[in-house]
């Protein structure tokens, strides 16, 4: 079944498919690039990301009426910590380097 529905996606393109399901009762989202999250007229119009220094990050969620959460400044620009998160959650330096060469890290 998994091959048959990645066959069928694979007949047409993101925005076909968007355009195909827009104002229909089904769950189906485009899976969005990082980039394009912010622009998305659902972020967009509840307002999901925020931009703190330059920085865009996740809103606070839930919002809550009598104690809203707040977004702190970022700690640095997007990969600045990168290595030191991937060293904490148990990967090797060999592990992260490839990471980084792969680009599956930033």
């Amino acid at each position: 079944m998994t091959e048959r529905f990645a066959a069928i996606f694979k007949t047409k393109t993101r925005e076909q498919w968007e355009a195909i399901f827009a104002g229909k009762d089904a769950c189906v989202v485009p899976v969005l690039e990082l980039d394009e999250v912010a622009k998305h007229p659902h972020h967009a119009a509840r307002g999901t990301i925020i931009t703190i220094e330059d920085v865009p990050q996740p809103a606070p969620a839930p919002r809550l009426s009598r104690t809203p959460g707040r977004a702190a400044a970022a700690q640095g620009r997007q990969g600045a910590n990168t290595a030191e998160i991937l060293t904490g959650l148990g990967y090797s330096r060999e592990e992260i380097q490839g990471f980084f060469k792969n680009k599956v890290a930033e």
